[in-house]
């Protein structure tokens, strides 16, 4: 099968996508597929996705990462006849359908593929919601994930940590649905009665307001430690350095984050929403918050139980280990491709 993987982000950009890409791409070469790869960043260059699927021979399917990114990729595939499996992301569904700029063009995109794949049913009913025409044609695939290499050297070392400090870790683009802003405002308060503790953040500026107020909160607090944009191979040192991770996002679909550090064995503290639900139990895997209160009451406990912090980290390990060994993302793609266009008789 030829097979035109149509991707949001360039395959360097430190961008959960590109990391899923990268790693489906992989997946799906080694089950025979033949891929090519199309940035659908360009949007405004409609000439450029006509010539993807123009190609000769043609693909034999599509599949879009993120609806919005990829509604003029989806389009050029309609209007040259390749079917699409089109795969919702996290912020495509959970904010941007009832968006009124572009929630039209996503449900278009949706209305027209041949299968859309969520991946978890928290995002399949938010779908529904919207189109509920479409009940047949969503798959639940949850977003495969490659366990971190554990770390060498002295992980603390390496961003000038002290060797008792209890280290935060945040890995999140700086923008609004993000909230990378938040944990260091809550923390604020905790550093006074706690200073050992330190906050290391990375992640790239991607709306320039949210980056302007993250750089002057670093700047004012010198137990911030901000490392801007790393590659994703120094992620594994970068959670090796930290106690407990955090996400204060208003929205996410199954963020690659959160399951790194869960890779790494780190406590987490996570904002109550669906896509962090599905990682992660209340007190066995996790705390939750949902207000800057609970946040800081979760935060104490965690501060001041190293033992707390190692049970959940722990039970945070077991649980995507065993989840990695029962997933089978790119096996679950390649039988729905197959539904889609079957292989030829010989």
């Amino acid at each position: 099968m030829r097979l035109l993987l149509a991707t949001p982000f360039a395959p360097d950009a430190a961008r959960g996508n590109s990391i899923a890409a990268a790693r489906l791409e992989r997946g799906f070469t080694a089950r025979g597929l033949h891929v090519t790869r199309l940035d659908t960043a360009a949007a405004d260059d409609p000439e450029r996705f006509t010539a993807a699927f123009g190609q000769t021979p043609p693909p034999d399917l599509a599949l879009i990462l993120h609806a919005r990114h990829g509604a003029a990729a989806a389009a050029a595939a309609r209007a040259a006849g390749v079917p699409c499996v089109v795969s919702l992301r996290g912020t495509d569904a959970n904010e941007m359908l009832a968006d009124p700029r572009h929630g039209p063009a996503i449900r278009d995109t949706l209305a027209h593929a041949a299968a859309v794949t969520v991946f978890h049913d928290a995002m399949r009913q938010q779908v529904l919601r919207h189109l509920p025409a479409l009940a047949a044609r969503v798959h639940c695939v949850p977003n495969g994930f490659d366990l971190p290499e554990p770390p060498a050297g002295d992980c603390r070392a390496r961003y000038g940590l002290p060797t008792d400090a209890c280290v935060w870790v945040s890995l999140a683009g700086l923008r609004e649905v993000k909230r990378p802003d938040f944990p260091i405002e809550q923390l604020v308060a905790l550093v006074r009665d706690y200073p050992h503790l330190r906050f290391l953040r990375a992640g790239p500026e991607l709306e320039p307001g949210m980056a302007a107020r993250v750089r002057a909160l670093a700047a004012a607090h010198p137990w911030v430690i901000d490392r801007g944009v790393i590659v994703h191979g120094e992620v594994p040192a970068f959670l090796g350095a930290a106690d407990i991770f955090v996400s204060a996002s208003h929205s996410e679909g199954m963020p690659h984050a959160v399951r790194e550090a869960m890779g790494c064995g780190l406590a987490l503290l996570l904002s109550d929403i669906p896509g962090h639900r599905v990682l992660a139990a209340p007190g066995r895997e996790a705390l939750f918050f949902d207000t800057p209160a609970g946040f800081q009451a979760a935060a104490r406990r965690l501060i001041v139980s190293p033992d707390l912090r190692r049970r959940l980290g722990a039970a945070a390990r077991r649980r995507i280990v065993a989840e990695c060994a029962a997933q089978d993302e790119i096996g679950a793609y390649v039988a729905l491709f197959g539904a889609i266009v079957p292989a030829p008789r010989h």
